[in-house]
Parts: structure tokens; C-alpha cells; sequence
């Protein structure tokens, strides 16, 4: 009997310990988890964000996001390029490349790239710089002479176009890829994406939109995909935003009718 009594004990003493050591676990994991999430909104703060701002104006000031207007956010799924074709036209690709052939868009492209500069305190690139030097040289020069501006030669304009655009795709990809690393962490579940997602939903969700384009014309089939861990989160993330939003609804309706009752 004694004997019994000990097993029992022993076990229960097993049953005990495991359970604490499981909720200890588990404490600490989740803890990692949210201390992960702090870490990742700092890296989105510091290496995201500070683009956004010249994508965005660049985007909008060269007429790019104007030819993307139609596209609304409840339609996008696989930003894949049959579906970016079919929620724009099949010369959308031809569109945008006649914007990046606009050498009207060079004072556009040189002013974006000095609010970045100003956010990021990143040094312009020098090559970039020098063609910039020699084109405003022109410009002065033709102010001088009174010619016009077209007097400018049209090979200088065109490296000095080509440049910054070089330059704004390079950015767009290097967002694009800061991106994916931070989607990974909380599609992963290696970081709880509760402790910032009311904080960074919007500008992910908007993010993700403007940068649409850029993704969905590298996706060319849905069995190899490219920036998978971004469309993950934005779609988990849209989906929790519009449940939100009509738990809200719900809350007011139900509060209306109260208070008319």
C-alpha cells in the first residue's frame, strides 16, 4: 500500500513538474515572440518606412500610380502577372515604360530622391549626382544663351533619365526584400504580429498596394512565386483589418439601437 502511495506521488510530483516546466516554456516563448515583434517594428521604422515617402512621391508625381488607380484591394489574390493584366489592360507594362521614358520626370526623379536623402540621411549615389551636376549645367547654360531647353543634348538626358531610374528600381527592390524579411518572422510565427499590428497595419496594407506592380510583374505563375512571405501577411493582415472594422460596425449598430430604445 505504502508502496502504491509512493508511485502515485512520484507521478503526480512528474504530472506537476512537467506542467510547470510547460508553462514556463511557454511563458518564455511568448515573451520571445513579442520581444521579437519590438525588434522587427524598430527594423520596419528604420529600414522601411524612410523609402516610403520618395516611392510613394515618385509614383505619384511621374503619373505611375494614376495607371494603377483602378486596381482595388478587395480584388488583389495572387499578384501574379495574368492577374495585374486583368484588373488593369495587357499594356500596362508598356504604359508605365513610357512613363520611365519621359524625360519630363527627370526634375520629378531628382526632387524624390532628395526627400529620401533628407529621411535617411543616406549619401546620393555619385555617378547619380555627377549626371545631375551636368544636367542642371545645361539647364544653365541654356538660361545663359537663351536657348531652349530642348538645346540640351539628348544623350545627356537620356543616361541622366535611365540613372534614376535605375536608381528608384534598385529601391524598390531593396523595400520589397526588407519587406519580405520582416513578413517572415510573423508569418512564421517566430514573432507575434498582435503586439504591432495596430500600429503598422495601415502603412503595411498601403505599402503593399503601391508596391503591387513591382511584385505581381516578377510572379509570372503561381508555382514560383517571389515575395510570398509579404502576400501572406498582407492577406492576413487585410483579412483582420476588415474584421475589425465590422466588429466596430457592430459595436455602434448595436449601441444606436440601444439608446433608441
Amino acid at each position: 500500500m505504502l508502496q502504491i502511495i509512493l508511485t502515485v506521488g512520484s507521478l503526480l510530483l512528474v504530472a506537476i513538474q512537467t506542467y510547470l516546466l510547460r508553462k514556463t516554456y511557454q511563458y518564455n516563448s511568448d515573451w520571445q515572440e513579442k520581444e521579437k515583434a519590438i525588434e522587427l517594428s524598430a527594423y520596419y521604422k528604420d529600414e522601411i518606412l524612410p523609402s516610403v515617402a520618395y516611392i510613394s512621391f515618385v509614383l505619384k508625381q511621374t503619373g505611375i500610380m494614376e495607371r494603377l488607380s483602378g486596381i482595388h484591394q478587395d480584388n488583389i489574390d495572387t499578384f501574379t502577372k495574368g492577374e495585374l493584366f486583368r484588373l488593369t489592360n495587357r499594356d500596362i507594362e508598356g504604359q508605365i515604360e513610357g512613363k520611365y521614358q519621359d524625360a519630363n520626370n527627370i526634375q520629378t526623379l531628382i526632387t524624390g530622391r532628395l526627400i529620401r536623402e533628407q529621411r535617411t540621411n543616406i549619401p546620393l549615389y555619385k555617378m547619380n549626382t555627377r549626371a545631375i551636376e551636368v544636367y542642371y549645367a545645361g539647364l544653365e547654360k541654356e538660361k545663359d544663351e537663351s536657348e531652349s531647353a530642348n538645346d540640351i543634348p539628348d544623350d545627356q538626358r537620356e543616361v541622366l533619365l535611365q540613372t534614376l531610374w535605375m536608381e528608384f528600381k534598385s529601391i524598390v527592390s531593396d523595400t520589397l526584400n526588407s519587406l519580405e524579411y520582416f513578413s517572415m518572422y510573423f508569418v512564421t510565427g517566430v514573432a507575434d504580429d498582435s503586439v504591432v499590428f495596430q500600429s503598422l497595419h495601415q502603412t503595411f496594407i498601403v505599402l503593399v498596394q503601391m508596391l503591387y506592380y513591382y511584385i505581381a510583374m516578377q510572379n509570372t505563375n503561381e508555382k514560383d512565386m517571389y515575395y510570398t512571405n509579404i502576400i501572406e501577411l498582407y492577406k492576413q493582415w487585410v483579412k483582420k483589418d476588415h474584421e475589425n472594422e465590422q466588429a466596430v460596425h457592430s459595436a455602434i449598430s448595436k449601441t444606436g439601437k440601444a439608446v433608441r430604445k
